[in-house]
């Protein structure tokens, strides 16, 4: 696999990132397939608000004749494991259940080769490369021994999520899920027309009213029994700070919306959807419920409601919610409404240089320490290494 028609260069500050911005939108414009989690409008609101103080940008940029054909953006963290401070390369799309993968205008395989003779040019710039939501068709998994030589790497199963295809009415969608799903949902919605008759959803779509809609939702959060368990949206601090300024920038795109059921005789928000899009594919990102209406299942109710509508407008071809560190198919009342599962990988690179023995202690330390650390699992793909 030849690259030799390619040139690779590593940013690795805050401003040469920035001076990327307009290669990188109209890359990202063409690439064929691409994926929200790789634009630039995405990743930079990401990097402002979920970086740590030591974490720097990692971005290896991929030229062909001088035009950028390829991107992986990545972050570099400084840990400190067994005695050593040890660099560790991630995806920026990774920390919110986004997947991560290359931006390429030419097959993927190409950019993955080129990506590691860069990482092999700056080998003590790094030790470790961890990727998790890696798809599993994605192009570097079947070429990974050939472009990874040098390297110690491992691929572990990761997480599943769950993708519709939206096509047809809303009858026949509704139709063609398993009868338990269906039955129980019918069931529940008819206990919740009768008893709150007035209840609607209202979608947040434009810059202000999604910015009100957003805190309404964290307050609705604190009734869910995702914040009991701790799982909530609010219990992290930057992923509230990365919503409240991406959510009005993305709403100006037409890419963001906040869904809330509500009922106006009780002036009370019993469900919520945090929902983003991107050439033609939905991506559910959060959702909520007050616990007092659970018998209802109202986001089960919102939830249908925002597939009737996208299957009404015809604007859309897929719809997906984020990686799952459960087993896909444990999640019946999840999985049931969904057509296919999807499984993610955890790729982890080790860069071991020969030079600095004791160096290679501390990253070894390290590598074993990151493997006892729980693992999302999903998938049929078993664990290898070489």
């Amino acid at each position: 696999m030849k690259a030799s028609d390619l040139s690779t260069h590593i940013i690795q500050t805050q401003a040469g990132m920035a001076a990327l911005r307009v290669e990188w939108q109209a890359a990202a414009a063409a690439a064929v397939p691409s994926s929200l989690f790789l634009t630039w409008d995405y990743l930079h609101l990401v990097w402002a608000h979920t970086r740590q103080s030591r974490d720097e940008p990692y971005l290896i940029v991929v030229r062909r004749a001088g035009r950028l054909v390829g991107l992986l953006p990545l972050v570099r963290s400084h840990r400190s494991r067994h005695g050593a401070s040890v660099r560790v390369l991630r995806h920026m799309a990774a920390w919110d259940g986004g997947r991560a993968g290359v931006l390429a205008l030419i097959p993927p395989e190409r950019i993955w080769a080129a990506v590691f003779e860069a990482l092999r040019r700056d080998r003590h710039g790094w030790q470790v490369m961890d990727l998790r939501g890696m798809d599993e068709s994605d192009g570097l998994l079947g070429h990974l021994h050939k472009v990874a030589r040098g390297f110690r790497c491992e691929v572990m199963p990761d997480g599943a999520s769950g993708h519709l295809r939206l096509h047809g009415s809303w009858d026949a969608y509704l139709a063609s899920r398993p009868k338990s799903v269906r039955q129980a949902f019918l069931r529940r919605q008819r206990a919740l027309e009768r008893d709150h008759p007035q209840a609607m959803v209202e979608v947040a779509d434009s810059p202000v009213a999604i910015a009100a809609a957003f805190e309404r939702f964290l307050a609705l959060e604190q009734r869910s029994r995702k914040h009991e368990a701790g799982a909530s949206l609010a219990r992290s601090r930057r992923r509230v700070a990365f919503y409240r300024a991406a959510l009005p920038l993305l709403a100006a795109q037409h890419k963001a919306s906040v869904w809330l059921y509500h009922d106006p005789q009780t002036q009370t928000d019993m469900a919520g959807l945090i929902r983003l899009s991107y050439r033609g594919v939905l991506y559910e990102r959060d959702s909520a419920f007050d616990e007092a209406y659970a018998r209802y299942a109202p986001g089960t109710a919102l939830c249908a409601e925002a597939v009737r509508r996208s299957l009404e407008t015809g604007r859309w071809r897929e719809s997906s919610v984020p990686t799952r560190s459960m087993p896909f198919d444990e999640r019946p009342t999840v999985s049931g409404w969904y057509d296919q599962r999807r499984y993610t990988c955890r790729l982890m690179v080790r860069n071991s240089p020969r030079a600095l023995p004791w160096f290679s202690w501390g990253i070894h330390g390290f590598w074993r320490s990151w493997r006892q650390d729980p693992v999302m699992i999903g998938g049929s793909m078993p664990a290898w290494k070489f």
